[in-house]
């Protein structure tokens, strides 16, 4: 079957690659058009200077207007995902290239990219790691890399290698669960809720493959008391992935574990739940909570990161308010090479702050501007109301009644 047009979807026609990024694929000149006057003149410029991967373009990009038919055919042999066999592309979401080829020579698509790059994070508690240029990350052939290591060294720990190789097997098995489940369009508690009807059926595999992921993590952190495999086993239980339901209690149990090994995420969710109070009514404390926000922040992780400049908003902790300290978290949060929902909702609180001009001078420009990015990336109702109060307080009634009707459709 032809792979689909990037623009109307359709499998009808032989699609193309674009001619200049050689990553969105269009039908017909007139899909490529449409799609370059909504945005992929843009996209178009970015991926070509990120989607390189340090190869030479060769001469330099100017703002004409992309050819159909540059590319090859769909259908004609490109690098497939070592993980799911879908086509590799280069995705402009985030500011980033994902799916890159590693130096090992494997490649991923966009989604498993993705979740292979918080995998990488998972290992070492690090939030800066990237697929990208980091062969010896790759899970395809890290076991590989591993066991070539242990030959070069003999004093290489034995316990820590089956460990690794635990939590790795484990990674994979969720990886493909999470994968098959958003395919099936399907939620955990549809699993769980039909267990003994038809839908048991369609969620057979998926169920079997997490119950494996957790087994795994299991045997690398009882038997060996792995922290990155405590933190995933923890992060099972608190989201209730795979599960009736969540277990704040022994999620709880889990990233304390982790978090006394030197993992830094453990460290971030455990504070997020002493700050939330969640697990147990006497675990809520907000000296402890702001303490490890501040430890793992300053290591580099996103949701500490935000969640710290919050806290240092509202004075939480013990301590006065200080948003410029606010501030400071919540550009760190945005800049993170992660972005998703934590960048976006970063972006909102920045923007409430350059329009009080709180930890900042009152720039109601950048504000604005902050408001609208975060709307392009999925914020609703509290970045369209923000940005129909600018309007309103400049007196531009016409544009702050539209983005107060939006929100209110919202």
């Amino acid at each position: 079957m032809p792979e689909p047009c990037d623009y109307c979807g359709s499998t009808e026609k032989n699609s193309r690659l674009c001619s200049k990024c050689n990553t969105r694929r269009f039908c017909s000149q007139d899909c490529l058009k449409a799609a370059w006057k909504a945005g992929h003149k843009a996209e178009c410029a970015k991926l070509v200077e990120l989607a390189a991967l340090g190869a030479s373009l060769g001469e330099e990009y100017g703002e004409e207007e992309a050819e159909w038919g540059g590319g090859t055919l769909g259908g004609e042999e490109e690098e497939r995902c070592v993980v799911c066999d879908n086509r590799v592309a280069a995705d402009h979401r985030r500011g980033t290239v994902t799916g890159p080829t590693l130096a090992c020579g494997h490649s991923y698509c966009s989604p498993c990219a993705d979740d292979l790059r918080m995998r990488c994070w998972m290992v070492s508690g690090q939030a800066d790691l990237s697929l990208a240029g980091e062969g010896s990350k790759c899970l395809e052939c890290r076991q590989e890399v591993d066991e070539a290591a242990a030959e070069a060294d003999e004093c290489e720990d034995m316990e820590n290698v089956s460990a690794r190789e635990c939590f790795e097997a484990g990674m994979l098995l969720e990886l493909g669960a999470l994968r098959m489940l958003e395919e099936k369009g399907g939620k955990w508690e549809e699993v769980y809720t039909h267990r003994s009807g038809r839908l048991h059926f369609c969620f057979k595999e998926i169920f079997e493959d997490m119950e494996d992921a957790r087994q795994r993590y299991s045997d690398a952190a009882l038997d060996y008391g792995h922290a990155p495999s405590q933190f995933a086993l923890g992060m099972i239980n608190y989201t209730g992935a795979g599960l009736e339901s969540v277990d704040y209690g022994r999620a709880g149990e889990l990233f304390k574990q982790a978090a006394a090994g030197g993992h830094i995420g453990a460290k971030g969710q455990l504070a997020k739940m002493y700050r939330l109070g969640q697990g147990h009514a006497w675990d809520r404390d907000l000296a402890v909570a702001r303490s490890l926000f501040e430890e793992a922040a300053h290591a580099g992780d996103q949701e500490s990161q935000y969640q710290l400049g919050c806290m240092y908003r509202d004075g939480e902790g013990g301590k006065k308010a200080d948003m410029a300290k606010a501030v400071d978290m919540w550009k760190s949060a945005i800049a993170h090479e992660r972005g998703g929902e934590l960048a976006v909702q970063a972006t909102i609180e920045l923007a409430h702050a350059y329009a009080k001009g709180k930890g900042v001078a009152q720039d109601t420009k950048q504000a604005s501007g902050l408001y609208k990015s975060a709307i392009k990336k999925g914020a609703g109702v509290e970045a369209q109301y923000g940005l129909a109060e600018i309007y309103c307080d400049a007196k531009d009634y016409r544009n702050g009644i539209k983005w107060l009707e939006v929100s209110q459709a919202f």
